[in-house]
């Protein structure tokens, strides 16, 4: 789809292209740049999950190099006691980084992005060496390793146990679509975003099976490393007898992957939220919807973005279990963003037969075969997600994830009945009169006419 349609909306224009007019009306905010004002562009529903599932997974992945920098704090000062306050402090700190770096810093990023990857992939082969070097001789079993089962959940269903347990590995298999929210600043991008995509699994895959291997034949203590901070330095402390080589090991592998993963985020989430301001779906789009001149990059939407994860992260400081359940959620919404157009590639676009040649192709075969695979997979993980970690359940470790599902859902349809839909077809309007314009003067692209 990205291939067909690249451009920042992502799912949001794969939604527009693939509906049928019949059921756009609600769900719908504008009128397509390349019909007639009367025909509907674009899934307001679909446009909204993208907006706050992107937002909330760049929280996630700030909060994840905060905690390691907790933890590895703790682990050089054993004196050091860590507060909620404290991770709160470093999210503000690397998320203002983050946007400063992409005001400022937009060209160092692809250099960024080659020096993380070389790192984590470097320091994955290291300690995957230490691990085994280390455990010589007092190896796990093969049916510890792969039949082993831990369950600490309070859950007497070993299913259900696997499924609350899949959230890190659902957590990891999300974000691809930050590369179609780039397309507009690449060059090629029918071309080259695809192979991006591809590219991530290919390099992500052989190196994760790796350190899963390594953990899995030498861990020990399950039950302690569950309790610390950032379990990962604990481990190569424990393995290494060194706090210095542990907390290098984990500023590499781990710390400056999820900062750079932060501020690659940020730049999606601030362009889900810019293209969505275009469309005059989000309170203030006619503000949000700005391209700075100097720097050409949406400011106004980065920092609405920031904002936003700033006041987030002040609920980690009363309930840790709220916070984390808005983590679950962006996997929940933004399974949910790629579940629509997927149903609707599989059942009105691959059957019209009419679908654009595109430079990526999966083919008659293995791309309905891709599609089935996806929206039960889709399915399935949306809604088993919502379900409590831990047995019995508290106010302390209560999944609130369905719940923050209904209010966005709320303020969602709220916000389309009263004001929402008008000022979006206003916009409409507005944009078809640019692209009128700029196709009669021949001065520029649809998407420059509109900004």
């Amino acid at each position: 789809m990205v291939s067909i349609w690249p451009t920042a909306e992502g799912q949001i224009a794969w939604t527009e292209h693939l509906a049928p007019p019949s059921c756009s009306r609600f769900l719908s905010i504008g009128t397509s740049r390349f019909h007639t004002d009367d025909i509907v562009c674009q899934r307001y529903y679909v446009a909204w999950l993208t907006a706050i599932a992107w937002i909330f997974m760049t929280s996630s992945a700030t909060f994840i190099c905060a905690v390691s920098i907790t933890g590895i704090a703790s682990l050089c000062h054993p004196t050091y006691v860590p507060e909620r306050w404290h991770t709160a402090l470093m999210f503000w700190a690397i998320l203002i980084i983050g946007l400063f770096l992409n005001i400022y810093g937009m060209r160092l990023f692809s250099h960024l992005n080659n020096v993380v990857a070389f790192s984590m992939l470097g320091s994955t082969v290291t300690i995957v060496a230490i691990l085994f070097a280390k455990s010589s001789g007092d190896y796990n079993s093969a049916h510890y390793a792969f039949l082993g089962f831990e369950n600490g959940t309070g859950w007497s269903s070993r299913g259900i146990t696997f499924i609350v347990g899949m959230v890190s590995a659902a957590f990891s298999i999300l974000g691809y679509d930050s590369v179609a929210h780039m397309c507009e600043e690449m060059y090629k991008p029918a071309v080259y975003a695809p192979r991006a995509m591809v590219g991530s699994v290919l390099i992500s895959l052989p190196a994760g099976l790796l350190i899963i291997l390594a953990f899995v034949f030498t861990i020990k203590d399950i039950p302690t490393i569950a309790t610390q901070i950032f379990p990962l330095t604990y481990i190569l402390e424990q393995a290494l007898g060194n706090k210095a080589g542990a907390a290098f090991l984990t500023v590499t592998m781990s710390t400056t992957s999820a900062a750079c993963a932060s501020m690659s985020m940020l730049a999606t989430s601030g362009r889900v939220i810019w293209s969505f301001a275009l469309e005059g779906g989000i309170p203030f789009s006619r503000q949000l919807s700005k391209i700075n001149r100097q720097h050409h990059v949406p400011i106004r939407a980065m920092v609405v973005s920031v904002i936003i994860q700033c006041l987030i992260v002040l609920i980690y400081i009363g309930n840790a279990a709220l916070f984390n359940s808005i983590l679950v959620l962006a996997i929940a919404l933004l399974n949910a963003s790629y579940l629509i157009p997927n149903f609707l590639m599989l059942t009105r676009g691959r059957r019209s037969g009419t679908l654009p040649k595109a430079p990526f192709s999966l083919g008659p075969v293995l791309g309905p075969v891709c599609n089935v695979v996806a929206i039960i997979y889709e399915l399935f993980i949306s809604v088993m997600l919502f379900l409590p970690t831990v047995r019995p359940v508290t106010g302390e470790n209560m999944n609130y994830a369905c719940a923050i599902f209904g209010v966005a859902h709320i303020v969602c349809g709220v916000y389309w009945f009263f004001g929402g839909r008008k000022r979006a077809h206003n916009y409409a309007t507005d944009r078809a009169a640019a692209v009128a314009a700029a196709a009669s003067n021949d001065t520029g692209s649809v998407k420059g006419a509109a900004a």
